[in-house]
């Protein structure tokens, strides 16, 4: 279960949003005395679960609860997503991270010397800052520490500036909202009075509320995958040995390492992370299908790919690798379909790109349209100067099963003899992003400089 605790002056409800392979519910609990816990059937595939706090516009109610992230350098360092996991989840709220203090207050009109007390709830502590708006740019104007749940700030009225003033918590997006009449500010109200007790009262609107999340192995997983300093990925960007060794039964990470299988360049380095995993894992139907995708890069690795790569042209001429490099040590391969938007505005780039390269490689396009007239019309549209070919009329996936083609436009690049030199993915620090046309361009003039 998941057990959410919240300050006492948020109301309402909390609405729960379950979603996942095949899962897609939500669920509306009343928050009763500052806690409210929703019960979930776990799945094979744990699913995920996003929080909101209903009625977020109105007074002492919250948006979206997120979940501070202990692994990255900023404070207020969030995450939105908690795993479901089978475990009791707890989130407690956390003062000063991200939140919105309003303050009621009682005034005393008047000029001359001022006084401004902000009475905050006993968990809040740290400096608070006034600062002001002038010239789109905010400057300090002055700071004062909370002692006891209180802190107090001494001013002149005559000195309150013009410009819009503001106070929040030091290093936090913690601000502090009097609750003024339309179009008053702070700044109206210290010119004008000298005595402000204001009590300050946690709420947050669009920006959400903050909280600190316990007993949710998953969820720690997923945060530590997502920061670019909890050590878990080495400078390559591949998730390390030891912190797999140490969450060997996260299904996440397992399904993180299994999405990122096309980005390890050696199967022998992909076998080896995912023999860490626990047997159960390694077992399962994921596991199995991934011990498959191995026996097919290992038979890559050692043919590369030039034994499945047999494809026609539009006149049904059948060609081969060989035919494709035409000499060349590189062969970048692009795969495409007539239907594909950013396909088709990414020909005019490749088309620079081979005015500039084809003295150096080889080009091949893949279709991998399952309709000949369209993609044969597409071609007759718009021309280009390499080969383009498909497992068309006969085979309409034979592009898609023998290269596992996910997504498109992406490239490959193949040396001279039929080897993947660099895949569709590459990982760059803890990201896996599309292999692009400037990667490529390094790696031309890496292994072949003018």
């Amino acid at each position: 279960m998941v057990e959410v605790n919240l300050p006492d002056s948020i109301k309402g409800y909390i609405k729960f949003r379950e979603y996942g392979i095949g899962v897609e519910k939500t669920d509306s609990i009343p928050i009763s005395n500052g806690k409210c816990i929703f019960k979930y059937t776990y799945r094979e595939n744990p699913t995920c679960l996003s929080m909101y706090v209903l009625g977020n516009y109105e007074r002492g109610k919250a948006g979206e609860i997120w979940m501070k992230n202990p692994y990255e350098k900023e404070e207020g360092a969030r995450a939105g997503t908690l795993f479901l996991d089978n475990s009791h989840a707890v989130i407690h709220f956390v003062p000063n991270i991200w939140t919105s203090y309003s303050c009621a207050y009682d005034s005393v009109k008047g000029s001359g010397d001022g006084r401004l007390e902000i009475t905050f709830p006993d968990s809040v502590s740290g400096l608070v800052c006034s600062q002001k708006w002038f010239d789109y740019n905010l400057f300090p104007m002055d700071s004062a520490r909370i002692v006891n749940g209180k802190c107090t700030f001494h001013y002149k009225t005559s000195d309150i500036p013009e410009e819009h003033l503001s106070f929040r918590l030091e290093r936090t997006d913690a601000s502090i909202i009097a609750e003024t009449p339309i179009r008053s500010t702070w700044s109206s109200l210290l010119r004008n009075n000298t005595l402000i007790k204001a009590n300050a009262i946690p709420k947050t609107s669009s920006s959400g509320i903050v909280g600190v999340v316990t007993g949710s192995p998953e969820t720690d997983v997923n945060m530590q995958l997502t920061s670019e300093i909890s050590g878990c990925r080495d400078q390559q960007g591949y998730i390390t040995k030891d912190f797999i060794q140490k969450h060997r039964d996260s299904k996440l990470l397992f399904k993180t390492v299994s999405d990122n299988r096309n980005s390890y360049l050696s199967v022998d380095d992909f076998k080896t992370s995912l023999n860490l995993f626990s047997e159960n894992l390694r077992q399962s139907p994921k596991g199995k299908e991934l011990m498959n995708y191995i026996k097919e890069r290992e038979e890559y690795d050692k043919y590369g790919v030039s034994r499945k790569f047999s494809y026609f042209d539009v006149n049904g001429k059948r060609y081969n690798l060989n035919d494709c490099l035409n000499g060349k040590q590189l062969c970048v391969v692009v795969f495409w379909a007539s239907w594909c938007g950013p396909c088709l505005q990414e020909i005019p780039l490749l088309k620079e790109f081979y005015k500039e390269y084809k003295d150096r490689i080889s080009m091949v396009s893949l279709s991998i349209d399952t309709d000949y007239k369209s993609w044969a019309n597409k071609l007759k549209q718009d021309p280009v100067e390499w080969l383009s070919l498909s497992g068309l009329p006969k085979d309409q996936n034979k592009v898609k099963n023998d290269f596992g083609i996910n997504s498109i436009p992406c490239f490959m690049v193949l040396d001279d003899k039929g080897k993947i030199i660099a895949s569709q993915y590459i990982l760059k620090g803890n990201q896996s992003r599309s292999l692009s046309l400037e990667d490529i361009k390094e790696i031309i003039n890496q292994k072949i400089p003018r």
